[in-house]
């Protein structure tokens, strides 16, 4: 099975014929602003056919988005362009000018590609279904596109294609009803945010770990020391819970892909140095001193890209 995203025509015999022919790619920037945004979640238009962006509340204060940019090169890190980044402003300028969010309250803004589907014939990237295809050739399932939002049930699609193609007997059963990992009743979560706050964290610490971990935070009440402040926002258990069982492996694993602290005020840039410490301990070999690096300079590239 091939689930590699943007990459699936170049890894090993990929469904049999150059899939290149089937994708387009559609580069994508959203921006962060540190002014809260209290009013309903809003979704606009912006000029061309089929382009709409949206408003909508965020950790660190609003998050707006996205744009629309076909791009042909894959590079190996998909950065905001500053064309981007005023496109969005310009628009925010004319539909909602009484708002705050202009640059002086812009703090970060960050970019992905899409990987979208030919179905019939070539038309322009905002106007392709963003919907998912497996596709199947000689021994090998390829999944092209597919969206975040939907994984779970992308993945429990493309398991049952595979046991259809295996001849693997028996009820396979359905997501319905299955909790995601962390999910827990209110009043479960209530108890463990409670707990949290009797330990000794902040209010705003808390309900972070139980937006991000929900009932896993008994893995962090489990043992006192995994509550411990490895930095100002992050604890001991949070990284270790990261590299442990969901596979992070790099600073950028941990504090853009698990706990999202990238896209806060700040960065993450407080933390990095700290978190490269305590990761080589938990990563023997692994060469920290260049991932942190790279992670400062990419973080600086972002932030020259948002000057004027």
């Amino acid at each position: 099975m091939n689930c590699a995203g943007p990459w699936v025509p170049f890894i090993g015999n990929s469904a049999g014929g150059n899939l290149t022919e089937r994708l387009r790619y559609s580069a994508g920037t959203h921006l962060l602003f540190n002014r809260a945004w209290t009013a309903p979640s809003l979704f606009l238009p912006m000029s061309g056919k089929s382009r709409y962006y949206f408003v909508w509340p965020h950790p660190g204060g609003t998050m707006v988005g996205t744009t629309e940019r076909e791009v042909t090169d894959l590079p190996a890190e998909q950065m905001p362009t500053k064309s981007e980044i005023d496109e969005v402003l310009e628009r925010l300028k004319r539909d909602l000018p009484k708002s705050g969010l202009d640059r002086s309250s812009l703090y970060y803004a960050f970019s992905g590609v899409r990987t979208l589907p030919l179905r019939d014939g070539k038309r322009s990237t905002a106007q392709l279904s963003r919907k998912h295809v497996w596709q199947e050739a000689d021994g090998m399932l390829t999944l092209l596109g597919g969206k975040f939002t939907s994984a779970n049930w992308t993945a429990f699609e493309g398991f049952k294609i595979a046991c259809e193609k295996l001849a693997v007997g028996g009820k396979l059963g359905s997501l319905s009803g299955v909790p995601y990992p962390g999910a827990g009743s209110e009043e479960n979560l209530n108890r463990i945010e409670n707990e949290l706050l009797k330990s000794g964290l902040k209010d705003q610490f808390a309900r972070r770990l139980i937006r991000r971990l929900g009932m896993r935070c008994n893995y962090l009440l489990e043992d006192a020391s995994r509550l411990s402040k490895l930095t100002h926002q992050l604890t001991v258990g949070e990284v270790e819970l990261g590299v442990k069982y969901e596979q992070a492996e790099t600073i950028e694993d941990i504090l853009r892909r698990r706990t999202e602290i990238e896209y806060l005020p700040g960065c993450g840039l407080e933390e990095v140095h700290r978190l490269s410490e305590y990761l080589a301990r938990l990563k023997p070999g692994a060469d920290m001193i260049a991932q942190e690096r790279n992670y400062v300079e990419r973080i600086a590239a972002v932030q020259k890209a948002l000057s004027a």
